[in-house]
């Protein structure tokens, strides 16, 4: 399996830095966290065959953004076959701060659907910006310095509505 993984020449080098004995060992440790998590074990190596990036990432990173998925974002671990890209995205520069964007928005009666993972995750961060961000003001604030990223707006730090603040505004949204 992991000789035939389709990635960049640079994330299979760091596969196999170590050895071929030590990536698969690697790739055990992750399978065993995602089915700890409640993923059978075929749909665990399906999230490693499509995001072959998790086999590089500490464990505790992974079981991190697990939690935050499942308690937080209201969303099922399955979502993960899906979207593993999930696991792909930096957790404090992409994933919190859209979380909070949308979960304003949402408490705030600013969408009319439910946001999916897939959108929260894959949408580049021009495109959530002109979505969700630009069309609210006030969310300039909530996204932080990384409307700043874009090109937008002021460098502004998170002062209010935190993802811990409405914990279940997602509730168990689609993928």
């Amino acid at each position: 399996m992991l000789r035939s993984l389709k990635c960049r020449v640079v994330i299979k080098e760091n596969i196999f830095r170590d050895g071929e004995f030590r990536a698969g060992y690697k790739v055990k440790l992750r399978i065993d966290c995602l089915r700890k998590h409640g993923l059978t074990h075929r749909d665990a190596y399906k999230v490693l065959w499509k995001e072959p990036r998790v086999i590089l990432y500490e464990i505790e990173d992974i079981e991190k953004k697990i939690e935050f998925l499942v308690r937080q974002t209201k969303f099922d671990v399955q979502c993960l076959v899906e979207v593993p890209e999930y696991l792909g995205v930096n957790f404090d520069k992409q994933i919190i701060p859209r979380f909070n964007v949308i979960q304003y928005l949402q408490a705030n009666d600013g969408l009319g659907d439910e946001v999916g993972l897939r959108n929260l995750v894959k949408l580049s961060r021009l495109r959530f910006y002109n979505m969700y961000v630009k069309p609210y003001p006030e969310c300039e604030k909530i996204y932080g310095r990384f409307a700043g990223d874009v090109g937008f707006g002021p460098a502004i730090r998170l002062e209010c509505g935190s993802f811990s603040s409405h914990n279940n505004i997602l509730s168990q949204a689609r993928c």
